[in-house]
């Protein structure tokens, strides 16, 4: 069982008829002759089918959700693959037993697996190199983006200030008004200039907004400007003059 990593049972009649642990379905041969490893990717094939995975050579845990594959996610998958048979080359032939001409040709013959594995780890390697290349070249494209976005946002909070603050100024001058108009004793005349004053300002910052696209400020200066031009029309009827 230790050799194989793994047991294999039979079943008929939805019986079991046999447990083999020396060498279910003649794995540990089949890896002494061909010099590879099956029963790893035979075990690593029904975890996955079953939705678990092995990080590295660790326990099998629960996948994640399928994520789109890319070069560098692939190269780095093959090249751990790679590593892995490597090891498993490698183990398999300080294992066998030198004292025949048959273990003799089996311990080269794994010596030569694991020679060509090695070689495809280089390529392996060097694919990896070349996809943390290109996935380099993709982060700092985006970093790039990221911080021209971020000029872009940086400016566009300066205009939403400047024209915030000019509504901010024209709420107090509408403040005033009100304030002046609670009081009595007031030049009318000089009280529906100046609503004059406010509601131009008004419509100046609702066309500066419409032209920035601020929707919610030109909303809002809509309003206010509408509402100054009410209120003087009343100040008007209040003063005796006709509406200008």
């Amino acid at each position: 069982m230790e050799r194989s990593g793994y047991l294999g049972i039979d079943v008929i009649g939805g019986k079991l008829t046999e447990v083999n642990v020396t060498s279910p379905t003649g794995l540990v041969e089949i890896d002494e002759l061909s010099g590879d490893c099956l029963k790893a990717k035979v075990i690593d094939f029904a975890a996955a089918r079953a939705g678990f995975a092995r990080p590295g050579r660790g326990r099998y845990v629960i996948a994640r959700p399928m994520e789109e594959k890319n070069e560098l996610s692939e190269s780095a998958l093959a090249l751990d693959r790679e590593l892995r048979r490597f090891e498993d080359l490698a183990d398999q032939a300080a294992r066998m037993k030198l004292n025949s001409e048959k273990g003799l040709e089996r311990a080269t013959e794994a010596l030569t697996r694991a020679a060509e594995s090695q070689e495809r780890i280089q390529c392996h390697v060097q694919r990896l190199v070349a996809a943390m290349g290109v996935a380099r070249e993709k982060q700092e494209s985006d970093a790039r983006a990221l911080m021209a976005r971020a000029e872009e946002i940086a400016n566009r909070r300066k205009e939403f200030a400047e024209v915030l603050q000019r509504m901010a100024a024209l709420g107090k001058m509408a403040k005033e008004v009100q304030d002046a108009l609670q009081a009595g004793s007031v030049d009318l005349t000089a009280v529906q200039d100046r609503m004059q004053r406010i509601a131009d300002e008004a419509g100046g910052i609702l066309q500066a907004a419409q032209e920035k696209e601020m929707e919610d400020v030109a909303r809002q200066a809509e309003v206010l400007q509408k509402q100054v031009l009410s209120a003087r029309n009343k100040v008007s009827l209040l003063a005796g003059k006709p509406k200008n």
